[in-house]
């Protein structure tokens, strides 16, 4: 009996439970269509490549992505929005959502750029 409560209470906290969030879907829907779906960048250099962002820390990444403020310390406004304050897309060709993006969705788009096959 005993076996049985606390299986059916791990399954119940299972299927309560929020799914990760999913990087590539992230980029797909929030960067690509200005970074390129696999990263190369977007025309004319206004978009560059994901190059740099494979390369800096989460940290540096996080700062870009919330404060607007580039790996070198250059402001991204008004090019590239403030994801901070406009919020990440939930799917391509929508709107932001107007919320912060939280750590773990972050920490997903970071780790799918990383896979990107950027030359």
């Amino acid at each position: 009996m005993h076996r049985a409560v606390v299986a059916l209470l791990f399954a119940a906290g299972v299927a309560s439970a929020a799914p990760a969030p999913n990087g590539k879907l992230i980029y797909t829907a929030s960067c690509a269509g200005c970074h390129g779906l696999k990263g190369e960048g977007g025309t004319g250099g206004l978009s560059p490549n994901m190059k740099a962002t494979q390369k800096a820390s989460f940290t540096l990444f996080r700062r870009a992505m919330q404060q607007g403020i580039g790996f070198a310390g250059q402001k991204f406004q008004p090019v590239m929005p403030t994801f901070g304050k406009t919020g990440l897309a939930t799917a391509y060709g929508k709107r932001p959502t107007g919320k912060a993006p939280s750590e773990t969705e972050l920490k997903a788009l970071y780790r799918y750029i990383r896979t990107l096959p950027v030359k």
